[in-house]
């Protein structure tokens, strides 16, 4: 049987069930006219059924149609996928449409492994990780909602449009983590947006309206919203899931039941260090502060080389010391260490307190790591980080190349590690760091330093280098720093952490905690 007609059975295999109950001894029909109407009759049903097959195939090949039109009409008019896909909005539109709609598509079509191939749609996980990226830009840089669901950002041009089921759904992500205020903000855009949109239905918005406001203390908000579901919906019952709620909100008084649902709020909302968190949204908000007598300079340390050729630098912060070195990296070795090091990047982690990984919310890149002897670039570039600080790199780590993810952060935390030191580990603790910027970035993705008011824009080709540790081995706190969110663009980095050990002849340790300021003159 060839393959065409093993698909055409397999397509009108409904058809002919519907009509086998007609079936008769072969060879019979001629033998009376009584059998003859039945043959009648049974091209009578046929018409029927093969009417009501092509006008059910007519419905789905129109969704077919209409899906691809749409999904035409939103990626051929995409100049840069980079561009695209770096707008959080964008991301979370693009993320949307393979969770929900492509599913919805694909479940229509009968070869589906032939449309998807080896092609992996992103889950649930994924979804939900896009919605936690609007939740970061709308808590750090105070985005307002209604400017959020018109799918664009602050001065800039607007890709996606959010549907109501869009808004819906971010909307039930900040109700389970019992951020109700922000809940009823997007449920009512989401209330615009349905009857223009039809994405969904009226009642789970209202319904949900009902609840987020009586859990946000509006007890006259939930009232209002319960009496129109139940207008709408006179039969109306509430969705297993929602039923101990409803029984909350229609039994105790709302302002009664805020309060303890405000006590209730999600703890992986990262609020990791509660006393800097206020501080480090501000600083991503700012500019940094003004510090008078910074200076830039052409940096050597006598060395005759670097005579010929010294490195700019720019002075962020002086004591500790906080320097920005211009044109650290050229553009070519920037190209390569991406491509270099794009098909192995992970997921980055966290160290926690008892030396175990994982991975966390409030850090969201992936990373991987480029060894000086195994890459010549990677190599160039240690060498050059040994110029550029006057510091041994024997024992340095590996660089770790980075690249952040839809609103990338990674809130405040200190780059030297608790209990490490020379006499636990031979290489000792992280002495400094030198990050490199491997791209610009149109909107956020600022380093910033907390508790020193210092806040860095990235810039392509510079490199910042700060001391983690006092002179006498201690930790400093003070260079505890955190990367903003990335609001729109591409934020790479390229680390080089220098460790304790072979520094003694360089930067002895002593008894004082003064950060060496001045130490490149």
């Amino acid at each position: 049987m060839t393959f065409f007609w093993k698909k055409f059975i397999k397509s009108v295999f409904p058809l002919l069930c519907c009509i086998s109950v007609h079936c008769i001894n072969e060879g019979e029909f001629f033998t009376s006219i009584e059998t003859m109407e039945e043959l009648f009759d049974i091209e009578v049903d046929l018409l029927g059924s093969l009417d009501r097959y092509i006008k059910e195939q007519q419905r789905i090949l129109n969704l077919l149609i209409s899906r691809y039109e749409e999904a035409v009409q939103t990626l051929y008019d995409i100049k840069s996928r980079e561009k695209y896909v770096s707008n959080p909005i964008n991301a979370f539109s693009l993320i949307r449409r393979l969770t929900k709609d492509w599913p919805k598509t694909l479940s229509l079509v009968h070869n589906i492994t032939d449309i998807i191939g080896e092609n992996e749609l992103p889950g649930k996980d994924e979804f939900i990780s896009a919605i936690k990226a609007i939740f970061r830009l709308q808590d750090v840089y105070k985005i307002s909602t209604e400017i959020l669901a018109k799918g664009k950002l602050p001065g800039v041009e607007k890709y996606s449009i959010l549907t109501a089921e869009d808004c819906a759904e971010i909307a039930f992500y900040y109700y389970s983590i019992h951020f109700y205020e922000l809940s009823t903000q997007w449920l009512l855009q989401a209330l615009l947006k349905v009857e223009k949109d039809k994405s969904m239905q009226t009642g789970y918005i209202l319904e949900s309206l009902a609840l987020s406001t009586c859990f946000e203390g509006d007890q006259e908000s939930s009232t209002k919203y319960m009496k129109q579901l139940l207008k709408t919906y006179p039969y109306y019952t509430p969705p297993p899931e929602l039923v101990a709620d409803f029984n909350i909100a229609l039994m105790q008084n709302c302002s009664q039941v805020a309060a303890e649902r405000m006590k209730a709020r999600d703890p992986s909302v990262p609020e990791l260090y509660p006393e800097e968190i206020e501080e480090y949204n501000a600083m991503c908000r700012a500019k940094g502060r003004f510090i008078p007598g910074l200076r830039c300079h052409y940096v050597h340390y006598g060395n005759p080389y670097l005579l010929m050729g010294p490195f700019k630098v720019e002075e962020l912060h002086i004591e500790p010391p906080i320097l920005l070195f211009h044109d650290a990296m050229s553009d070519e070795e920037i190209k390569h260490l991406k491509n270099e090091s794009a098909p192995y990047m992970t997921r980055a982690q966290i160290i926690m307190p008892n030396g175990s990984v994982r991975s966390a919310d409030y850090r969201t890149s992936r990373i991987t790591w480029i060894e000086d002897g195994e890459d010549a670039v990677a190599h160039r570039i240690s060498q050059r980080v040994k110029a550029m600080t006057n510091l041994d790199i024997e024992h340095s780590e590996m660089n770790q190349i980075s690249n952040y993810g839809i609103a990338g952060e990674y809130i405040s935390h200190s780059d030297a590690i608790e209990g490490i030191n020379l006499t636990t580990e031979p290489t000792g603790n992280r002495l400094a760091t030198f990050m490199f910027y491997m791209s610009d970035v149109e909107q956020g993705g600022h380093t910033v330093f907390p508790l020193l008011k210092v806040s860095i824009p990235p810039k392509k080709r510079a490199g910042v280098f700060w001391f983690n540790l006092h002179e006498n081995g201690t930790i400093d706190y003070r260079m505890r720093h955190a990367s903003c969110p990335v609001v729109l663009g591409s934020k790479w980095v390229c680390n080089k952490w220098l460790h304790e050990a072979g520094q003694e002849l360089k930067f002895p340790c002593t008894e004082r905690e003064s950060n060496r300021q001045y130490f490149y003159l």
